[in-house]
C-alpha cells in the first residue's frame, strides 16, 4: 500500500519512505514485547492451572521440576548438554533451556537454538539473535527474516549495513529492494533513496558475483542444524508419548 501511495503522489515519495521505516520500527519494537509478554502470560497460566486443578497434573511427568517435559542428551561437551529441547509448558521460574543445540519456548544455545526466543551463532526463532539468525524478527551478523536486522539483512523490512527488503531496505552502505531502498551510498529498487541512487556506481556496488554461492552455503548450514534438534525433538516426543500411553493403560487396568 506504501509502495502504491508512493508512485501515485510521486512528489511525495520520501515522506512515505520515512513511514515505512517507522512501521519498521514499530515492529522491530512492538514485536518482542507483545511476544515476551504473552510467553510470560502462558507460564502464568501454567501455574494458576497447576494450583486450581491439581488433579490435572497427578502423572509424576507433570511434576513440578520434572525432566519429562524436557529432553537432556547424556553426551555433554565442557559440561555443557549436546542438545537441550524442552516440549513442555513451562512454569513460572523456569530458566531458558541451554545447550549446544538447544530448543524451546526460550532457547540459548552455544551453537544452535531453535524457538520462540533463541539466541546462539546459529538461530531460528519468532526472535533471533545471533550470527545467523532467521525469525519473524532476527537480529544478527547475517539475518533473515520478516524484518532482519544486521550487518547483512534480508527480509520483508531489513535495515543494516547492506540491507536487501521486499517492502523496505535501510542501509548505512547500501539497500536494494522491490519498493523503498534508503542508503548512505548506494541504492538500487523502485523507490531508491541514496547518494549513487539506480546509476552505474549503485549498481557495481550490489553486485556480488559470489551471490548464489554464499546463499546455498548458509541454507546448507541451517538445513543441517536444524535436522539435529529435530530429530531429537522427535525422538523425545516419541518416548514422552509411548510412557503416557503405557501408563494410561496400566492405569485402566
Amino acid at each position: 500500500m506504501l509502495r502504491a501511495a508512493a508512485f501515485h503522489w510521486w512528489e511525495s515519495r520520501a515522506i512515505f519512505a520515512w513511514i515505512s521505516q517507522a512501521f519498521m520500527l514499530a515492529f522491530v519494537v512492538g514485536w518482542p514485547v507483545a511476544l515476551l509478554r504473552v510467553m510470560l502470560r502462558m507460564r502464568k497460566m501454567r501455574s494458576e492451572e497447576r494450583r486450581l486443578h491439581p488433579e490435572l497434573f497427578r502423572d509424576p511427568r507433570d511434576h513440578v521440576g520434572s525432566s519429562a517435559g524436557e529432553y537432556r542428551s547424556r553426551w555433554t561437551l565442557l559440561g555443557v548438554p549436546l542438545v537441550h529441547i524442552r516440549f513442555s509448558s513451562p512454569d513460572e521460574g523456569d530458566r531458558p533451556v541451554f545447550g549446544w543445540f538447544a530448543g524451546g519456548d526460550r532457547a540459548h544455545g552455544l551453537l544452535f537454538a531453535w524457538g520462540g526466543c533463541a539466541i546462539a551463532p546459529f538461530s531460528i526463532g519468532a526472535i533471533s539473535v545471533g550470527i545467523i539468525a532467521v525469525g519473524s524478527l532476527s537480529v544478527g551478523i547475517i539475518s533473515l527474516g520478516t524484518a532482519g536486522v544486521g550487518l547483512v539483512a534480508v527480509g520483508c523490512m531489513a535495515a543494516g549495513l547492506r540491507a536487501y527488503g521486499w517492502l523496505s531496505a535501510l542501509g548505512w552502505a547500501t539497500a536494494q529492494g522491490s519498493g523503498f531502498a534508503i542508503a548512505r551510498i548506494g541504492a538500487e529498487g523502485p523507490l531508491a533513496f541514496a547518494q549513487h541512487a539506480n546509476d552505474p556506481i549503485a549498481r557495481q556496488l550490489l553486485a556480488d558475483p559470489h551471490a548464489e554461492q554464499t546463499q546455498m552455503i548458509i541454507v546448507i548450514v541451517i538445513t543441517v542444524l536444524s535436522l539435529v534438534p529435530i530429530a531429537y525433538y522427535a525422538r523425545a516426543v516419541r518416548q514422552r508419548l509411548g510412557g503416557r500411553a503405557r501408563s494410561n493403560q496400566r492405569g485402566g487396568g
